[in-house]
């Protein structure tokens, strides 16, 4: 086996395990590329629903594998109410973590999406290597996950680690009678000089009774502080799609163009896996030939026209790997990380940041010019629970069939890109209405809309796991003849509750003093886990 898909099946085994590991009380999808199918231990109350790439739809009863001649089987049903309802089925893209209590205590769902079927003597048959993807919808119940896959040899890895997520503030928006989970905001703000302005695309967000309510929450071992958080209500052309960069302004999308190739330097082909936003992405595994901690995927793209701005867009989040390396970077410090933490209040912002620019912690946009590549910008973490689409624009001077070559760079494993576009269109002004915020309240109903109506340093505390705070804003009328699109303007930081046992190992601390030893920190952590080095 080569180390290529060594790789891929450590990483597969890597993120099982630690989704095993995260006791978060929402729903999540568990999603699996090519998977060994003989793999697979289905339960007799597993739910089975077939996506065909026609779109066809339907239930698979009676499920059987065999893994002699490599085919799965069973009898093609109608797909039943509870599950049609589920919000899995619906498949739109928000709605599609939704959990709904109606389905049945055991009755997590297995999805298995494949190109063709043969229909013969009453019994449907599915190829092995026709399935391209497999996805649990489960409840975070890790003792279930681990039902679906012979994963007892990977649990050992992580026995007696004490694993907490470092995440942010989550967000939800009200669908019908339903909480959606939208995603993550200001990620990487973990001290108050880290304090940074988020700006959330909200698609789909429908206004109920000419409200939009959503919800703050705190659902970790987390305090976390927002000073602001107001809708942003975008008006623009209808037919064309909207995206903010990270600093809050606006682009018209009016035609998108998928890159002309997408290769690793070190010449893996990645080009299927960032071409549709489809859950397949490509996971910065390869290692970068400069520098093995590293890894990077060069994106090339023809002009459809002349410009001088081009709009990079990027379907992206970091990965759960990242989100563990940095807990296990933390717990480094023992029973000294509160000190530590407190130290860090006082340091310069800008090293830090720089900090993590330097270790790959933030994605860097690269663009190929006449002197080498030269970076265009870096892009802060989003978190790993959500993708995020983000616009990153992109200085030139082109024409029409002129190439123009883009590299993405992270640390070893960081993050994940979904869909990677380039669109070549002129931009123009777009008008940008803050919502008026019509209630703010917290669990307990006590008002809090002082707290976050303005960007004024008066914080939304949310101190402990369970804090809530319910928004909601007023709609207002949209233009005839133009569409709108929301985002959801956040600033605020968190801070990390842990209590880490044992003395700080010095030793191992002072190596971080060395720029790129946390990259490599995560990378041979990686490697030995999956058994890439002795």
């Amino acid at each position: 086996m080569n180390s290529h898909s060594q790789r891929i099946i450590a990483s597969f085994l890597i993120v099982l395990t630690l989704n095993l590991s995260v006791g978060c009380n929402y729903f999540k999808v568990h999603r699996f590329n090519n998977p060994a199918i003989e793999t697979l231990k289905i339960d007799e109350n597993d739910y089975i629903i077939i996506h065909m790439s026609s779109g066809q739809l339907y239930h698979l009863d009676h499920l059987a594998i065999n893994t002699d001649e490599k085919i799965i089987t069973g009898i093609k049903k109608k797909i039943t109410p509870e599950h049609q309802q589920s919000g899995s089925v619906k498949l739109t893209p928000h709605t599609k973590y939704k959990y709904k209590p109606r389905i049945s205590p055991r009755g997590e769902e297995v999805h298995v999406y494949t190109s063709k079927h043969v229909l013969t003597d009453g019994l449907t048959l599915i190829a092995f290597e026709d399935i391209s993807r497999v996805e649990i919808y489960d409840r975070a119940n890790g003792a279930t996950i681990a039902q679906y896959f012979g994963v007892a040899v990977a649990i050992p890895l992580l026995i007696g680690v004490v694993w907490l997520m470092t995440s942010c503030p989550f967000i939800y928006t009200l669908e019908g009678n339903d909480y959606d989970f939208r995603g993550e905001i200001y990620g990487g703000a973990i001290a108050p000089n880290l304090e940074r302005d988020d700006y959330m695309p909200l698609p789909h967000f429908i206004p109920q009774n000419e409200t939009f309510t959503m919800k703050i929450t705190n659902e970790l071992q987390e305090r976390q502080y927002t000073d602001v958080a107001e809708l942003l209500l975008v008006e623009h052309p209808k037919g064309v799609e909207v995206l903010m960069d990270s600093y809050g302004n606006p682009y018209i999308l009016a035609n998108p163009i998928a890159p002309m190739s997408a290769e690793t330097s070190s010449g893996g082909d990645y080009l299927a896996a960032v071409t549709t936003q489809d859950g397949i992405a490509y996971q910065f595994t390869d290692e970068a030939i400069t520098n093995e901690d590293f890894s990077d995927l060069d994106l090339t793209f023809e002009a459809n026209n002349s410009a001088s701005q081009a709009k990079l867009i990027l379907n992206l989040k970091n990965t759960i790997w990242m989100d563990y390396i940095f807990e296990r970077f933390c717990a480094l410090f023992g029973d000294g990380y509160d000190r530590f933490s407190e130290s860090q209040k006082n340091k310069d912002p800008e090293n830090k940041i720089q900090w993590a620019q330097d270790e790959g912690i933030m994605l860097e946009v690269k663009m190929k010019t006449k002197s080498g590549w030269e970076t265009v910008d870096h892009i802060n973490m989003v978190g790993p629970l959500a993708a995020r689409s983000i616009v990153v624009p992109i200085e030139l001077d082109c024409k029409a069939g002129d190439k123009v070559e883009i590299r993405l760079e992270s640390g070893y494993h960081f993050w994940e890109v979904d869909y990677a576009a380039m669109d070549f269109s002129e931009n123009e002004a777009l008008k940008i209405t803050p919502l008026p915020l019509l209630k703010a309240v917290d669990e307990n109903g006590v008002d809090v809309m002082s707290d976050i109506v303005r960007q004024d340093g008066n914080y939304l505390e949310q101190p402990y796991v369970g804090a809530e705070a319910f928004l909601t804003f007023e709609s207002l009328p949209m233009q005839e003849g133009h569409a709108t699109s929301l985002f959801l303007h956040t600033s605020g930081y968190y801070e990390y509750i842990r209590n880490y046992a044992g003395k700080p190992d010095i030793s191992e601390l002072k190596k971080f003093r060395t720029p790129g030893t946390f990259a490599h920190f995560s990378k041979s952590r990686f490697s030995q886990m999956a058994g890439l080095k002795n």
